[in-house]
């Protein structure tokens, strides 16, 4: 499991990282200014770490200064991701001199660079496989979304299949020990993705529909589901069952 330090003194671009990033596999420690985050490098190793620019009391060139020169052996080579609200020529040169992978403008997209995550460190296929937490299938209302996602379970996990309708109506109760199948979640009404978003804290959800992650955005999806559920998704071939 990656260790990434996240040091941004934003709390909500603090926040949104952490939850994304925490939903991919990943064990993330926040910092909320520079000194934060170099008392966190003193006493912690990290496999990545992602830098605002402009921190109170201590710089994210600071930090990476420190980070490259002192920082713990595991972690002084290890790759960084800088956030900057601006960032002049001669201070991009100073980090890209420390060896940075990317310098991404704010407001960053958290969803790219929660890509740009999962691009360096790819996770083996049948580790992949086992880890089903928050996923999304995309496919016709035909597609044989339970033998689909059966490929990628243990043979002794239970799959248990909703209606977007039973959530609209809040008749449905999500067990914890099943994995919870959403069919048709396009569906969803307000009330109904709010009763999901309660309902699945600390439950496995598979999300079955016919729009990708972009396109539930776009018909006006809460938000929390959206960060939840945009974190992975496998197309399902469009065929009758």
């Amino acid at each position: 499991m990656p260790s990434i330090l996240i040091a941004d003194d934003t709390v909500v671009c603090r926040s949104i990282l952490s939850l994304l990033l925490s939903h991919q596999g990943h064990k993330v420690t926040v910092a909320e200014d520079g000194q934060q985050a170099l008392d966190s490098l003193s006493s912690n190793e990290f496999d990545l770490v992602i830098l605002d620019h402009m921190m109170p009391n201590v710089s994210g060139l600071e930090v990476l200064r420190f980070l490259r020169q002192e920082g713990p052996p595991k972690t002084k080579g290890c790759p960084v991701i800088v956030i900057s609200g601006g960032v002049t020529p001669e201070e991009r040169a100073q980090y890209e001199a420390l060896g940075v992978v990317d310098i991404h403008k704010k407001p960053a997209d958290p969803k790219y660079l929660c890509d740009q995550v999962a691009r360096l460190f790819p996770k083996p296929k049948k580790q992949a496989r086992l880890e089903v937490r928050h996923l999304t299938l995309v496919g016709s209302r035909h597609a044989p979304f339970h033998d689909f996602l059966r490929e990628y379970l243990p043979p002794d996990d239970v799959v248990m299949r909703v209606r977007a309708e039973q959530l609209n109506s809040g008749e449905v109760v999500l067990d914890p020990n099943a994995i919870t199948l959403v069919q048709f979640a396009e569906d969803l009404t307000p009330a109904g993705q709010k009763q999901l978003e309660e309902k699945m804290i600390g439950v496995r959800v598979v999300l079955c529909t016919t729009r990708t992650i972009d396109q539930l955005e776009e018909a006006g999806f809460r938000s929390g589901l959206i960060f939840r559920f945009g974190v992975r998704s496998m197309p399902v071939a469009d065929k009758m069952v």
